[in-house]
């Protein structure tokens, strides 16, 4: 197998994988095929939209400017998780606005989560090639940390997109929250990442290990809030049956 078939391989397995694990989740009305294609393809094109917000936004050369502790929070907000996630909500919002299968709380996640590896897919495509002399190390360790992260930020859109649509009157906290909380995961994740290059390396250990719990603590809360809604639509199919 050729390096480069390597590369594609490594880049594109955990995204296969997870998206296969979100579909199989959907225990009870399954997601046309068709339809998670098509969140998953608005996911790559999420990219490009953030990749314009970032370029055009007059905080950009500021934040690139300023050296030392801090630097990397305000990157990790306003140069990836802003833009970032609000690039994959509106991308959400246009492959749901108008779909009739959306008819379930957990599918909400599902679109979510497909639309946020779409993201991940290309982006983990960018780093890896872009990291030619070092692609092995970059594969694993996004497959690892940064592709299950944006499984995560996903699972958290997608919960609140449910609980605003399902709600005869949705709360003013829920409406936030659609974005507000998988900005502050998103940015939370990479402020842990960025900061590493500003700290003193003595403290370098201790940030790592606030990062892998972090990870690990955000992979438990995400897999709660999909049992959460798989629970509230059992229920429902439930009850519909019986009726």
């Amino acid at each position: 197998m050729s390096t480069t078939s390597l590369m594609l391989l490594f880049a594109l397995l955990p995204i296969v994988i997870l998206l296969i694990h979100i579909y199989v989740i959907d225990k009870y009305q399954k997601e046309p095929i068709g339809k998670i294609v098509l969140s998953f393809m608005a996911g790559v094109a999420s990219l490009f939209i953030a990749l314009v917000l970032v370029h055009y936004s007059p905080l950009t050369d500021y934040i690139e400017s300023i050296q030392g502790v801090g630097s990397g929070v305000l990157e990790a907000f306003f140069n990836a998780a802003i833009p970032e996630e609000l690039a994959k909500l509106f991308m959400l919002w246009l492959v749901l606005r108008r779909n009739r299968y959306f008819d379930e709380k957990v599918d909400g996640i599902v679109y979510a989560v497909s639309l946020s590896l779409g993201f991940a897919a290309f982006e983990n495509l960018l780093y890896i090639f872009q990291n030619y002399p070092d692609w092995e190390n970059v594969a694993v360790m996004r497959a690892i940390f940064a592709v299950p992260g944006h499984y995560c930020y996903g699972v958290l859109m997608g919960y609140f997109y449910s609980k605003v649509k399902f709600a005869s009157h949705p709360s003013v906290k829920d409406m936030v929250m659609v974005l507000l909380a998988p900005v502050l995961a998103h940015g939370i994740y990479d402020s842990l990442l960025f900061e590493m290059e500003n700290i003193n390396p003595g403290f370098v250990l201790f940030l790592s290990s606030l990062f892998v719990i972090f990870t690990i603590l955000l992979w438990k809360h995400s897999k709660k809030k999909i049992r959460e809604h798989l629970n509230a639509d059992k229920e429902y199919f439930d009850r519909t049956t019986i009726d």
